[in-house]
């Protein structure tokens, strides 16, 4: 059987009868110079190199990514649609906003029988042209929100019904609501394995990054590794906040708690 190594964002798993394996891009060796050459040719040469040295047993020389199958892939399509919908649904409403900050017009919520009974009295102020490109928005955020409360009720119904066991274990932890609990189980525990905390906080990108040479030692920070919906969803408060967030995926979920998640998933 044949070897090959892809990157990240290549798209070479459809060749057959060659065990194909995606590495993450940010850990492939490089030379460090401000100026380095960068072709295919050398390209190929530098992952040709890497992968004879991994299958001669240096497991460490990359990381290969864990890749989902067809079904895993598609179980995360609601939450992700959900995020897309979102960020829709605040690009009309700061743009409204934004329309009617020029009119020196401020209001708390866009949206709602308060916005509605507001706009009312306030539309008749503005140019006819404004008025209608804010009518307009009105209409794209009506057809947002209807799509968004739909998958809402939907990712609430399955969470609480029981069907997951998962995702059910992790709603009953303070701090994660319904939204986090499937967001975690679709994106981590679903099809990846973690053995403790730690491969946990990695995956998510909340390992710290500390410096230490000579006599300067520093912290630099999370390393911010992994996807940033993923590390976004996981900090966001729904019950309290980011700090507490952070305090309950470090200190507060035994190991106990992502074994049993992992095998319910």
């Amino acid at each position: 059987m044949k070897q090959a190594a892809t990157v990240s964002g290549c798209t070479a798993g459809w060749l057959k009868g060659i065990v194909n394996l995606v590495v993450d891009s940010g850990s492939i060796e490089v030379n460090r110079r401000a100026r380095r050459a960068e072709t295919d040719r050398l390209d190929s040469d530098k992952l040709l190199s890497m992968l004879m040295r991994y299958y001669a047993g240096e497991r460490r020389v990359w990381a290969v990514a864990r890749i989902p199958t067809p079904e895993q892939e598609d179980d995360r399509r609601l939450h992700r649609e959900l995020e897309r919908l979102r960020k829709e649904q605040t690009a009309h409403t700061n743009r409204i906003r934004s329309l009617l900050v020029l009119h020196n017009l401020r209001v708390r919520s866009v949206g709602g029988h308060i916005w509605t009974h507001w706009w009312t009295r306030q539309r008749e102020l503005l140019a006819p042209g404004l008025r209608a490109e804010i009518d307009r928005e009105c209409e794209r955020l009506a057809l947002v929100h209807q799509p968004i409360r739909l998958l809402e009720v939907q990712q609430e119904r399955q969470v609480r019904s029981g069907a997951h066991p998962g995702m059910a274990l992790l709603a009953q932890l303070a701090g994660i609501g319904a939204g986090s609990a499937w967001t975690l189980v679709r994106e981590l525990f679903s099809w990846r394995q973690f053995r403790n905390r730690r491969e946990v906080a990695g995956c998510l990108g909340l390992m710290p990054t500390p410096y230490a040479s000579g006599t300067s030692e520093a912290e630099l920070g999370i390393s911010k590794a992994g996807t940033e919906m993923r590390r976004r969803q996981d900090a966001r408060s729904d019950d309290c906040t980011g700090k507490d967030q952070c305090r309950i995926f470090s200190t507060e979920i035994p190991d106990a708690i992502y074994c049993r998640v992992r095998s319910t998933a």
